[in-house]
């Protein structure tokens, strides 16, 4: 189990609210599972504008966070 370092975890309170937990867990070394629970545990939210749909392509809706 990797401990988490106070860089990672200004980088998931920064990330979180916006990114896909796959880049999270790039950025920050950490698993995926590790991401989504760190952030439970801190009380993080996502962004009332942030649509995880739009990154994999379920959505054709244009915006901030789609592909297009």
């Amino acid at each position: 189990m990797n401990r988490w370092n106070p860089e990672q975890l200004e980088t998931l309170r920064r990330l979180y609210p916006d990114t896909p937990l796959d880049d999270i867990a790039e950025a920050t070394g950490q698993t995926v599972a590790a991401v989504f629970k760190k952030a439970r545990l801190l009380g993080l939210q996502r962004s009332p504008d942030y649509n995880p749909h739009a990154f994999y392509g379920r959505y054709s809706k244009k915006g901030k966070y789609s592909k297009q």
